[in-house]
């Protein structure tokens, strides 16, 4: 079973929500195979994109499915040299005779955009994709929100659990969720304090490595005026003040 769901500050998107039954004895254990690139492309415009409106913006991580392109005439790894060349070439983008696989694969994958994103520039609607950085599940509310609705449903599982009393429990948990003036308030609200000190921590980051660069400059200047050994030793004591 997966279910897909879109959610905002004010609660959850009216009919974009779907679960997804996969076939019985098929890739058991493994949705991926049963939940691709066309299966999330396919819900983005029928459930997402027609009931939202204008000027939204729409989180997502880089879940293969979600940064899928149906730009190519098959996965981008099992095309060919002279594939690569033909796709480039139909598509007007430079390349030269003496460049190796590896060299086009680069530049095939440079000039990709996600299905999801095509989708929205044929649609017209001003929505814009926000891609959260890689293995950074926190900053986005939605993972707490299926947190809090999977443990809801869980509670509720046993052996005797069947198919359609699953979807009833996932439908009643969805409702409390709404029906609650604490539940999604909170999770904003965490999730944002998060993001605040994630931001302070790259902003420390970012300053360290500019002093990392500034002193990297100044050696390279000291190099070229040529300071010497003594003339450094001056500046910070000599090797005296440092004996063991």
């Amino acid at each position: 079973m997966i279910i897909e769901g879109t959610d905002g500050s004010y609660g959850f998107v009216p009919k974009a929500r779907q679960i997804f039954a996969a076939p019985v004895g098929k890739n058991i254990g493994d949705y991926h195979k049963n939940w691709n690139g066309p299966s999330y492309k396919e819900y983005f415009t029928t459930h997402v994109l027609p009931n939202i409106p204008d000027r939204t913006y729409i989180q997502l991580d880089s879940a293969s499915y979600h940064v899928w392109s149906d730009q190519l005439p098959k996965n981008l790894p099992q095309m060919k040299k002279a594939e690569l060349q033909e796709w480039l070439s139909e598509n007007k983008i430079g390349w030269k005779d003496h460049m190796l696989r590896s060299e086009l694969f680069t530049i095939v994958k440079a000039h990709l955009h996600p299905a999801i994103e095509n989708a929205i520039e044929k649609s017209g609607k001003n929505v814009k994709i926000i891609w959260q950085p890689k293995y950074e599940s926190r900053l986005n509310e939605i993972e707490k929100l299926w947190a809090v609705t999977k443990n809801d449903v869980a509670r509720r599982y046993d052996i005797l659990t069947k198919f359609a009393d699953q979807e009833k429990r996932w439908h009643a948990a969805f409702k409390k969720v709404e029906k609650s003036r604490t539940i999604l308030p909170g999770i904003f609200k965490k999730v944002g304090l998060i993001r605040e000190e994630a931001m302070k921590q790259v902003a420390i980051e970012d300053s360290y490595a500019d002093v990392q660069a500034e002193k990297v400059d100044d050696v390279k200047v000291d190099e070229e005026e040529g300071v010497s050994c003594s003339e450094d030793e001056s500046m910070y004591g000599g090797d005296d003040e440092f004996k063991l």
